[in-house]
Parts: C-alpha cells; sequence; structure tokens
C-alpha cells in the first residue's frame, strides 16, 4: 500500500482524478478527516468534496501503482505519505 497526500484544486479535478483511477486495477481510497471512500466513485469523490490534507492510498501490484503515481504526478500535486 502507498499513501500519498493530494491537492486537489477543484471539482473538475475530482473528476479527473476519479477517471485517471479507474484506467487501473488497483484499490484506490480518498481519505480526509471525516472518513475514506472508493476512489473510482464519482459520486463519493463528489459528495467528499474537497479539503486540506486529503490522503491517497493506492493498494495493487508495484507496476500497476508505479503507473498509476505517474499518471496521477503529471495532473496532481502528490508527495509521499511517511507511515507513522
Amino acid at each position: 500500500m502507498r499513501s500519498y497526500f493530494i491537492d486537489i484544486p477543484s471539482a473538475d479535478k475530482l473528476r479527473e482524478l476519479v477517471r485517471i483511477v479507474n484506467q487501473f486495477p488497483c484499490d484506490v481510497n480518498l481519505k480526509n478527516g471525516l472518513g475514506c471512500i472508493d476512489c473510482k466513485s464519482l459520486l463519493g469523490v463528489l459528495q467528499m468534496g474537497r479539503s486540506p490534507n486529503m490522503a491517497l492510498e493506492i493498494i495493487g501490484e508495484d507496476a500497476d501503482c508505479d503507473a498509476l503515481e505517474n499518471e496521477l504526478a503529471a495532473v496532481f500535486r502528490i508527495s509521499l505519505k511517511k507511515e507513522t
């Protein structure tokens, strides 16, 4: 599992996030201080909205996670979240 902080500047970017993660077989969760949702669900992502300190968890094979990470980094500002 990999965790990242992600900056999502607009509602359009929320839709873009869902479009990107749906191209990969990884499980992807989006978390904020209030809850966790399946990032492949457009309704769930839009309902969660944007908030500071959002975290993205990617669970899957290393090659798939690497490809998804590269795709996300091209569109969003992401940074590795250190596990504590």
